[in-house]
């Protein structure tokens, strides 16, 4: 019911309208208290019809000034309120008791009958005007969204530069359509806190309502408005760090880009690495403007900023260690150069062509087309193999072990094996194949053949190729590949050879004995061959 300021007074208030100004009080009573006080008594005078307005008038009571109605004191007007105010005493008074009766006849007069009928009519006309104009925003709306489909179908609609469309039709459509409905939706909005206010001032009673929603979006705007305003010479200070970062980030990007295609060549920096590194330096240089701009921030030395900037920091500090560490993990992969993207590589067990490498994880695409996802924390973990690295000088070199029986001699077996390598597609011609001797077993010799290729992208189908020619070469001469090694009595036994390979009418040879029951040695093969 009253409004009050150290150096102007409590405003006594009355229906949400102020009445007067009180700057003094009796002893034993404060400015705040007299003056609900007196509102108080003016709201039971204006509540009691029997009272005149005419009967709110002043009088002499020795040594003051008494406003009564009837025989209800409102206030008496004493030579501390006139000091106060600068004016005499009986003046005061008299503009005081004006100001009660005017504020008694308005409060009356709101609520009469008539006036009653008339603000409900007011209201009426108010609501059935807001309801039209709301209507017609909403076909404005609709008739825009049908124009706009109507554009976009016929395909004129988009933005387009010569013969290039620089924003697609669809997308410009959407955008339209976004801009509508935020468009639509901010009016209405405005209309609906224009109208309740409007529409509140015709019935009594609510001017505190009123007002109170009046302030709900002004009082928000006018402090946000104050702080901007004061904030100006620290902005102008964040706004010149954004500018200086932004020069240097577009600094940094332009001596790296002439590094990664080579016009500026650093020694021992591979231009390889300068796309990651000027990613690296972009993120420094942003952190240390948000560093050096923080001060300069509005509200930065606020309590509840630096209580909620601690709370994220702890969160931050607690939830991201294992963040922290890949990221650290990626930076040292970028720097070591373990592989490349399109690296044909071995991590942890998985093999296959790497696709992707970020600061978190690596992404690695299999030979079965599945992508698998390594932290690189985990990378750090494993060692690496890498399979394309030596293909870009001397070769990636293939190896395979095949078992051969002792009675097949070695040089026979290389040249077998050696064939069968040049004979697959991928398998380099120089460096020649070579064959090791990796074991003399108890049934058979293992041999490996090793052999350079130049695509390790191509490894398990090299692989698939080169064991399928080992097989074709040795069955073509008729050596049995003893892997994995047979125990058997070979006399009377058939030959591991394919059908394909033996000779036309070949029988497996039958058991024959001497005289005196000893065994005779079984013809070979190759003495079947020739006989035949």
């Amino acid at each position: 019911m009253f409004a009050s300021d150290a150096a102007a007074g409590t405003t006594v208030e009355f229906d949400g309208r102020p009445v007067l100004v009180v700057r003094s009080a009796p002893a034993g009573m404060t400015v705040r208290e007299r003056a609900a006080l007196i509102a108080d008594r003016l709201s039971a005078v204006a509540q009691t019809p029997q009272i005149k307005i005419e009967d709110i008038q002043p009088r002499d009571a020795g040594g003051a000034v008494e406003i009564v109605a009837a025989d209800i004191v409102l206030m008496r007007v004493t030579d501390a309120d006139a000091t106060a105010a600068g004016r005499d005493r009986s003046a005061l008074a008299s503009e005081y008791a004006a100001q009660m009766r005017e504020a008694v006849r308005r409060f009356r007069a709101a609520r009469s009958l008539r006036s009653r009928v008339a603000n409900d009519i007011e209201a009426v006309i108010a609501a059935a005007f807001l309801l039209a104009i709301l209507l017609a925003l909403r076909w404005i709306r609709r008739w825009a969204s049908i124009a706009i489909e109507r554009r976009r179908a016929s395909g004129i609609l988009g933005i387009h530069v010569q013969s290039v469309e620089v924003v697609r039709a669809d997308r410009l459509a959407r955008m339209l359509a976004g801009a509508i409905a935020v468009a639509y939706w901010a009016v209405v909005l405005i209309l609906l806190y224009s109208f309740v206010p409007l529409v509140l001032r015709l019935f009594p009673g609510t001017e505190q309502l009123r007002l109170s929603l009046r302030g709900f979006v002004l009082a928000p705007l006018t402090a946000i408005w104050n702080s901007v305003v004061s904030s100006l010479p620290s902005l102008f200070f964040v706004a010149i760090i954004a500018l200086l970062a932004y020069l240097a980030i577009r600094l940094s990007d332009f001596i790296f880009t002439r590094i990664g295609d080579r016009t500026i060549m650093l020694q021992g920096f591979p231009p390889d690495l300068a796309s990651p590194t000027a990613k690296l330096v972009r993120l420094f240089l942003i952190v240390m403007a948000l560093v050096a701009a923080f001060p300069y921030l509005p509200g930065s030395r606020s309590p509840a900023f630096q209580g909620v900037s601690i709370f994220f920091g702890v969160l931050l500090s607690l939830g991201s260690s294992s963040a922290v560490a890949n990221v650290i993990s990626g930076v040292i992969l970028i720097y070591m150069r373990p592989f490349r993207p399109g690296d044909r590589v071995s991590i942890a067990g998985t093999v296959g062509d790497v696709v992707e490498k970020t600061l978190l994880v690596t992404r690695i695409r299999t030979v079965k087309n599945v992508i698998v996802t390594i932290p690189n924390a985990a990378v750090m973990g494993f060692h690496i193999l890498n399979y394309s690295t030596s293909t870009t000088d001397v070769g990636l070199i293939l190896h395979t072990t095949v078992t051969i029986g002792y009675e097949d001699p070695w040089r026979r077996v290389h040249e077998l094996l050696i064939g069968a390598a040049r004979s697959t597609s991928g398998i380099l011609a120089e460096p020649a194949p070579f064959v090791l001797q990796t074991a003399l077993n108890d049934f058979y010799v293992s041999y490996e053949i090793n052999a350079y290729t130049a695509d390790a992208s191509r490894m398990a189908e090299i692989y698939s190729e080169l064991h399928a020619n080992i097989q074709d070469k040795f069955n073509e001469a008729g050596v049995e590949i003893n892997s994995p090694h047979y125990q058997a009595i070979r006399d009377g036994n058939r030959t591991t050879i394919p059908a394909s390979y033996l000779p036309t009418g070949y029988r497996p040879p039958a058991f024959r004995f001497s005289a005196d029951g000893e065994p005779v040695q079984k013809e070979d093969l190759a003495s079947q061959q020739a006989k035949r």
